[in-house]
Formats: structure tokens, sequence, C-alpha cells
């Protein structure tokens, strides 16, 4: 895409800034630091001033061979590999093929071990979580705890569950404002709607494309939004392909569209994680017709 206006491209501005403060050229310099991922035949000179471009080319040809530079890429978009089977596996790269899983934890059992002794020696308590249940989560061998979803207050009978599509697969960039991609999930029939098995659909007297309210055990509520009844779906679960639906002053917005999953979540201190503070993904649901 041709720049608008006088903006320029990232990296180039890096590059003079580099050249600017002096550290671009020389040993040490920028232009030798990028060697280092660059194939023998490709290597800056290290007093020599190149575009960002001229950089790209050299990389993408020490990556995929002397026809597989820039140019190749501006016409094709994009190059084929064919990996061998045993090399889409992980352990591949170990001595063998063979790899060690550490089944006892030492490190986490260690971590909690750490905590309660900076704790006694604060004179403090955790303000959430007992000793106990500190000890609990902290050992180094994998345990099950009843968390409040499970079983789940009456009435509410459903996990809800929620994933990543291909367009979404992050938003650090903010993805979920970019039109095109909005553009591939509006054509997705499982984007945007609320996912159950025609079991349970049956069961609550629904069809597919029934509007249905959902709400959350921990007293978040959604909806209307619309029913895609399908078998990839267990009976005892109600699932969003990517929530989003994000919304927030000075957003495009385009990120409102989809189903707004996070508001069935929970920040309560008994839903948290008791080692890494994560949220509960899967809070019990009530879905029933608008």
């Amino acid at each position: 895409m041709p720049p608008l206006y006088q903006s320029r491209q990232a990296d180039t501005i890096f590059l003079d800034l580099a050249e600017r403060a002096g550290i671009l050229h020389g040993k040490g310099g920028l232009n030798d630091i990028v060697n280092q991922g660059l194939g023998a035949n490709y290597k800056l000179e290290l007093d020599k001033t190149y575009t960002i471009d001229e950089i790209i080319d050299r990389s993408l040809k020490s990556l995929y061979g002397s026809d597989k530079g820039l140019d190749s890429f501006e016409k094709a978009g994009f190059t084929a590999m064919q990996m061998k089977p045993a090399e889409v596996f992980n352990y591949y790269y170990f001595p063998g093929s063979k790899t060690r899983h550490p089944i006892y934890n030492m490190q986490l059992k260690k971590v909690g071990e750490d905590l309660l002794a900076n704790l006694k020696k604060a004179g403090i308590a955790h303000p959430a979580w007992s000793e106990e249940k500190i000890r609990f989560h902290y050992q180094p061998l994998p345990s099950w705890t009843a968390t409040p979803t499970y079983p789940g207050p009456a009435g509410f009978d459903l996990y809800g569950v929620v994933w990543k599509t291909a367009p979404f697969l992050f938003d650090i960039s903010n993805t979920n404002s970019n039109p095109y991609l909005q553009e591939v999930c509006s054509n997705d029939p499982y984007f945007g709607k609320l996912l159950i098995n025609p079991e349970t659909a049956a069961r609550k007297g629904l069809k597919d494309g029934d509007m249905v309210w959902v709400e959350s055990q921990f007293g978040g509520k959604i909806g209307p939004v619309p029913v895609k009844l399908t078998e990839l779906i267990h009976p005892e679960v109600a699932g969003v392909a990517s929530g989003l639906a994000r919304q927030a002053p000075g957003m495009n917005p385009i990120t409102g569209n989809g189903i707004p999953y996070n508001r069935l979540q929970s920040t309560r201190a008994d839903t948290l994680d008791v080692v890494t503070a994560a949220i509960e993904l899967s809070p019990r649901l009530r879905v029933y017709k608008a």
C-alpha cells in the first residue's frame, strides 16, 4: 500500500534514528547485529547504510533461498514448505526424539513455600486465601479441587466455553477493528452466535436462529444473541467463537461485533486461580428464549 501523506514505515524511522545516534555502523552497531540473522552471502557491510527493503530482501533470501527475495514475496505473497512428518511434533528436536515431562513440579512447591515464608516474615496474611489453600495449590503433584462452577447453582445447566478463530488469534494490535477481518468473520456461520448442541436445543425448545438470553451464575447477562445448532458442541456446553465485542470510547464501532463473553465471567477472589490469578473461563450458564 502506498504511504498516506508523509507517513513512513516504522523500521525506516528506526534506521534513521540509529544512524543519527551513531549506533548503526561499525562493530557492535545495528548492521552488525542484523548480520547475526543473515546468511553468509547476504551479510551487510558494517559501514554502509541500507534501506529497510534491502535488509528484508537479504533476510528472506537467507531464510528461503536466492530466488525468494522481496520481489518474489510481493508477487506471490507467501512461500510453501513441506515439513517431514516427524518435524510437526515439538519433541523432534530432542536427542533421539525423547523428552522428559516433569510430573513432580519442584519449582511450584518451592514458590509456595517462599510465599508462605514471606507472608510470615512480613507478619501478614493473604487477603483472599488461607494457608491451607495456598499449600494445596502449590503442591508439586496435580490435584483436583471443586470450583464455584462445579456443580453450579440450580437452573444453570450449561458450561460456557470460548475459543479463538483464525482472523482474531490475538488483539495486541487491535485486530478486531480491522474491517477486512470483520468481513471474513461475517461469512463464518459460527461467528457471533451461541453454539449449542441440537439435543440441548430440543430440551429447551430452541431452533436454529432463535434469539436467546444468556445469564451467568456470576450475575452477568448478554443478549439477545442468535443460536447456532451444531454437533461440534457437547450437550452440556454453550460455546462462543471469539467473544470480542469490545466497546470503549475512541474505538472503531465495528469492534462491537460478536458476543461480549467477558460479561459472563467473574473477577471474584474465589473464582481466580491461586497460582496464576487466571479467571474462571467456563461459568455455569442459563439459556432461554428471548
